[in-house]
């Protein structure tokens, strides 16, 4: 996909089209980087989205500034005054309600706040300023110390080719969650396939030396270059790749994670890059024995590594389809029963073969899976 260019123009109520990024190549990385820590020192943070839209993860954010504060409390802004037309938020609010919310805000407030960065992120495509407003055209989401990048949703539009890349949803929570928040050995190699907009890569700054970040998608692609730009991550290496076609060539690997995409029919609605066929688990899956058992130079999986999968299967079955040496451990976060089970797929070739279904209960205290929820001897039902 061509990254060149920029359609500035854009009326009441469009967003600045996107399809042409700048923000991969054309400016140094440098300038990125520091674009990023300004917009995170701002106001673009986790507590600005929880004050503006009561929410307390920020993938909820976008959805939340839709339908209005969650928690029952008044918003601090009504909706009737945030849609009549180009506003000014309060300064510390300014970037939720710009690249969240995705409000038209005055051009003159945000001038006040982000002086020549108005015009840095014009010139990247980020907005657009137009009539005495500013508008974004890209979702900008605060994760960690990191922001990640997908396409605004605009309400009546839909993106030609429907390649969209959509907020991303709670299993790149569960994922994170199961990811080891530090390097568990010096030098750890990481490959994320499927990586979309690079959120699980991008939350876990301390987990690996170097990653290796693949989609098969260009357009999910060209949004995680830009959120890898503005985090000022030098570390994270972006690839085209059908799921495990060519990792071993670029392994070994310490840590292999996938966030797969659910199966949809090609005629249903949604983001195409989080469509996946319905042979999406058995093609990873066998594409991993298979690399696996060939060895050879560099290999897929490093001694003692792992592969984490959030996945969705039927409750019957879930193992036998697995045919994999060593431990299988399948962590399910949906109630027992119920079909299709969503949960997280943990390998680990190099163990001693066994097969443990793990159900974890959460709730609103716990909402996502974590390390520790990976196999809780209390919790395991051994098969």
């Amino acid at each position: 996909m061509d990254e060149r260019g920029s359609q500035r123009a854009s009326g009441p109520g469009r967003a600045p089209a996107t399809d042409h990024l700048r923000a991969s190549g054309e400016h140094d990385a440098a300038v990125l980087a520091a674009l990023g820590a300004r917009l995170r020192a701002r106001g673009l943070s986790l507590p600005a989205l929880r004050h503006c839209f009561g929410v307390r993860c920020a993938i909820h954010a976008p959805a939340a500034a839709r339908a209005g504060h969650p928690s029952g409390e008044p918003a601090p802004v009504s909706s009737e005054r945030r849609r009549s037309g180009p506003w000014a938020p309060p300064p510390a609010a300014l970037l939720a309600y710009l690249f969240v919310a995705g409000d038209r805000v005055d051009a003159a407030a945000a001038r006040r706040l982000l002086g020549d960065d108005v015009d840095l992120l014009a010139d990247l495509g980020l907005i657009a300023v137009d009539a005495g407003e500013v508008q974004a055209g890209v979702t900008l989401l605060p994760i960690g110390s990191a922001l990640m990048a997908c396409d605004r949703r605009v309400p009546g539009q839909r993106r030609a080719d429907g390649d969209r890349v959509a907020c991303p949803d709670d299993s790149a929570y569960h994922l994170m969650g199961v990811v080891p928040p530090r390097a568990t050995r010096p030098g750890l190699r990481w490959l994320d396939v499927g990586t979309g907009a690079a959120i699980v890569p991008l939350a876990r700054p301390g987990t690996a030396a170097a990653i290796r970040a693949t989609d098969i998608h260009p357009r999910a692609l060209v949004m995680a270059r830009l959120g890898v730009a503005l985090s000022g991550r030098t570390d994270i290496e972006l690839a085209r790749a059908d799921l495990l076609a060519g990792a071993a060539e670029h392994g070994p690997w310490d840590l292999i994670t996938f966030n797969a995409p659910i199966p949809m029919p090609a005629e249903a609605r949604g983001p195409r890059y989080r469509r996946g066929a319905a042979d999406v688990l058995t093609r990873f899956w066998h594409q991993a024995r298979a690399s696996l058992d060939a060895g050879g130079p560099g290999g897929l999986l490093a001694p003692g590594g792992e592969v984490l999968a959030h996945t969705w299967q039927p409750v019957h079955d879930a193992f036998d389809a697995l045919d994999l040496p060593g431990e299988v451990v399948i962590t399910r976060y949906t109630p027992a029963g119920h079909t299709p089970a969503f949960g997280v797929t943990a390998w680990r070739p190099d163990r001693p073969r066994q097969r443990r279904l793990v159900h974890v209960v959460l709730d609103p205290e716990r909402p996502h899976l974590s390390r520790a929820a990976l196999a809780p001897p209390e919790a395991v039902a051994g098969t």
